[in-house]
């Protein structure tokens, strides 16, 4: 089995570092450091990855941690590097506001893990230039080689199912749960961390955090029960109307058309299914906002994993 201590300390990155690096909670690494538990298979295509670029360019790789201050330098002017119109335009994209890009560029905030899965399952760039200052910003992201020659899969893991060989860095390996997005899928990925039933590299899905289960009749003929869908976390100050969101309250856990309201710190939720009305809803009781990107039919789920 993979020594994720060893190949932590060969790196020459703490804890810290190696989650900066991977976007792994720390938490996590320190569960497998201890025997608590086991990487995934996902887990180990990144950590083999990383292994990879690290052996192929040891004198710029070998850093004690990921100098924060750099990447927010390359993170300031990544927009005018990809050639986006208007720094508005990328934070509408990335699903940040201009003040928390300030709130960034004045380091009064870190980039965080979901911060820089947004920017690299937007866009197509070197990542290990902007983790690490290696390389040029157009440099291709190298495809990880096959982990079947290099380490031992854990017994039970989605090794059938992810096809290996042809993972890379532009195809992300999203997770599918087994979860009702309405009966409290939020606490239980914050709270207990469950395990996955599958991966998807599929088109449709990337750009996506999740992939999870739909249920009820309100969005019908867009969303049918049993649906699943793909969502990715989204900022309830840049709301773009009239799109579909997962959205959580204290109140519920809903999957409504979110749509623009003359009321200031209002909108209004709404169905697709006509014996649902409209109703108004305070922004105030939103506490996260998730954007529907993908449907996928009960059917084609079925199929894939």
């Amino acid at each position: 089995m993979i020594d994720v201590k060893k190949i932590r300390e060969k790196i020459g990155l703490t804890q810290e570092g190696l989650s900066e690096a991977t976007s792994i909670p720390r938490d996590r690494i320190a569960k497998w450091e201890q025997g608590k538990s086991s990487p995934k298979a996902a887990d180990y295509l990144i950590l083999d990855k990383l292994l990879n670029d690290f052996e192929k360019n040891k004198n710029g790789f070998m850093k004690e941690n990921i100098n924060q201050n750099e990447v927010v330098d390359r993170f300031v002017t990544l927009w005018k590097e990809l050639n986006i119109k208007s720094l508005q335009e990328f934070c509408n994209e990335i699903g940040i506001s201009i003040d928390q890009f300030y709130d960034i560029e004045n380091r009064k905030n870190q980039i965080d893990s979901k911060l820089k899965d947004a920017i690299f399952n937007k866009y197509t760039f070197s990542h290990k230039w902007f983790l690490y200052g290696i390389g040029n910003f157009t440099d291709k992201n190298e495809e990880s080689e096959s982990l079947e020659n290099k380490i031992e899969l854990p017994k039970n893991s989605f090794h059938d199912k992810l096809f290996l060989n042809k993972v890379s860095n532009d195809l992300k390996l999203i997770p599918v749960y087994d979860l009702n997005f309405a009966a409290g899928f939020v606490e239980l990925i914050r709270d207990t961390n469950p395990e996955p039933i599958a991966y998807l590299t599929i088109p449709e899905v990337q750009g996506c955090d999740y992939i999870i289960r739909a249920k009820g009749d309100s969005m019908v003929d867009i969303i049918n029960d049993k649906d699943w869908i793909g969502i990715k976390r989204h900022s309830k100050e840049n709301i773009i109307y009239s799109e579909i969101y997962a959205i959580v309250s204290n109140e519920f856990q809903i999957i409504k058309f979110i749509q623009y309201s003359s009321n200031e710190g209002e909108v209004i939720l709404a169905s697709k299914n006509k014996d649902y009305p409209p109703y108004p809803y305070l922004l105030d009781n939103i506490i996260d906002l998730y954007i529907v990107r993908t449907v996928l039919p009960f059917s084609k789920i079925k199929t894939l994993i």
